[in-house]
């Protein structure tokens, strides 16, 4: 039986409603998607990294950045967007990273309040980068293109 995120932080956060959570898209959650399990078993793995996980001294991945991504990356997967490619970050955070051929967001989860925003666009000659806090408002509107 594979581990909950649950078994590792007891007291993580799950997705839950919050201030920036939409009605229509929470009521569509699906937490047996297999997105969403792969989501799941992704941050499951980063939770379990030791310290020095890079061999370059990497603190072991927060639970501020796992449980930021997660409620983040539910919320959005049950609004339909495409799974993104997750990384952890040196500094202890998680990256969520999304490409399209002249399209590229980065979203960094630093902790609950702390959410590091980049959007460009190749094509159109757009760049978007700034911190987020709870107010993902830039996230959601750039999520749909891809």
């Amino acid at each position: 039986m594979a581990a909950a995120l649950q078994d590792v932080f007891p007291m993580s956060t799950m997705p839950r409603k919050n201030n920036w959570a939409s009605d229509a898209s929470y009521a569509v959650f699906d937490q047996g998607s297999i997105a969403t399990k792969a989501l799941e078993r992704i941050l499951v793995d980063f939770a379990r990294l030791p310290t020095n996980w890079n061999s370059y001294g990497a603190p072991r991945i927060s639970r501020d950045a796992i449980d930021a991504a997660h409620e983040a990356l539910f919320e959005l997967l049950a609004t339909g967007a495409t799974m993104p490619h997750l990384v952890p970050t040196p500094g202890g955070g998680i990256q969520a990273e999304w490409h399209d051929d002249l399209k590229s967001m980065e979203v960094e989860f630093v902790s609950p309040i702390h959410i590091d925003f980049y959007f460009e666009d190749e094509g159109l000659n757009i760049v978007e980068e700034e911190t987020l806090g709870i107010d993902l408002a830039p996230l959601y509107q750039r999520i749909s293109e891809f």
